[in-house]
């Protein structure tokens, strides 16, 4: 930027390299003895940078077309770039781009001789994103893709072979009860690209599945409450017939006989083997007599 002053009464200011970043409005400000004056008018200055405009051509193809709000000179010519490698033999304003899935990229343009000042690339849409909020009963999907030009956003729902239109933004609002399999479509002038199927499930579907997940924990806890009740339950019985069965602690049984071995049947169980043994020997005693009466 330079001031120039050819006389009291003519100045001027020129401007080098214009950016679009010299937009702005301009005032011319003078001093003199009694205070500074400013023209609250102004100029205003709008500087756009080179951009790309595309359009389709009666062959089914695409024609791009690189542009400037600044006068340029004549001679002037153009580069073109495609993926940020530059294009050859392609030297005009215009490129044209006959198939689409060949020519797939991103274009860009610039001025030979200020080849670092390009324009901003234009390219078809990316992958797009979906994206799922829920919001009371409703569900909201919300379709992203990168791309310039920006997108148009088309919304369709899946069933078994059809395919059906259900939205024309980048947001679908589904209501409680609607399910499915949902997909959306980025599109601009240099191509479109389709989202990968969305599975939904309406959030009166998901309320349902938490409450019977809800319920099925609460079974399981009673469960596990009544089966620790009967285990203590059959423990303390069982402790109480073992300490039924001590006669220390049961005076019935301790006194009833028939249910310990007495002394007297043990004594009388000796006494009846020793008159066994008297026996035996008595009868060896006879038979050795009669023998020694035989001799």
């Amino acid at each position: 930027m330079q001031n120039r002053q050819n006389s009291q009464n003519d100045c001027s200011m020129i401007i080098y390299n214009l950016r679009e970043s010299d937009t702005q409005t301009y005032r011319f400000k003078f001093y003199t003895d009694g205070g500074d004056h400013t023209g609250h008018a102004g100029v205003t200055l709008t500087v756009t940078d080179l951009k790309i405009t595309v359009s389709d051509t009666d062959s089914g193809g695409k024609k791009l077309i690189c542009s400037s709000t600044c006068t340029l000179v004549i001679h002037y010519t153009y580069i073109w770039y495609r993926n940020g490698q530059p294009v050859y033999g392609k030297s005009c304003n215009e490129l044209y781009l006959d198939d689409s899935t060949v020519d797939a990229g991103s274009y860009s343009c610039a001025v030979r001789g200020f080849e670092k000042l390009r324009s901003p690339a234009v390219y078809p849409p990316r992958l797009p994103s979906v994206s799922e909020q829920v919001s009371g009963d409703s569900t909201i999907l919300a379709c992203v893709s990168d791309s310039n030009p920006p997108s148009s956003y088309t919304w369709f729902y899946k069933t078994g072979s059809d395919v059906i239109l259900v939205g024309n933004s980048s947001r679908l609002t589904l209501t409680a009860g609607e399910v499915g399999l949902f997909f959306c479509k980025a599109e601009n002038r240099l191509g479109s690209y389709n989202s990968s199927d969305w599975l939904t499930i309406s959030t009166e579907n998901t309320a349902v599945k938490y409450a019977a997940s809800g319920v099925a924990v609460v079974l399981l806890m009673i469960f596990i409450a009544v089966f620790l009740c009967m285990r203590r339950k059959r423990g303390a019985e069982r402790d109480t017939h073992i300490q039924s069965l001590n006669p220390a602690d049961d005076t019935y049984t301790a006194l009833n006989l028939a249910t310990i071995s007495s002394d007297y049947d043990t004594l009388q169980g000796v006494k009846t083997l020793h008159s066994e043994q008297h026996t035996v020997m008595q009868r060896r005693s006879s038979a050795d007599s009669a023998d020694y009466e035989n001799v």
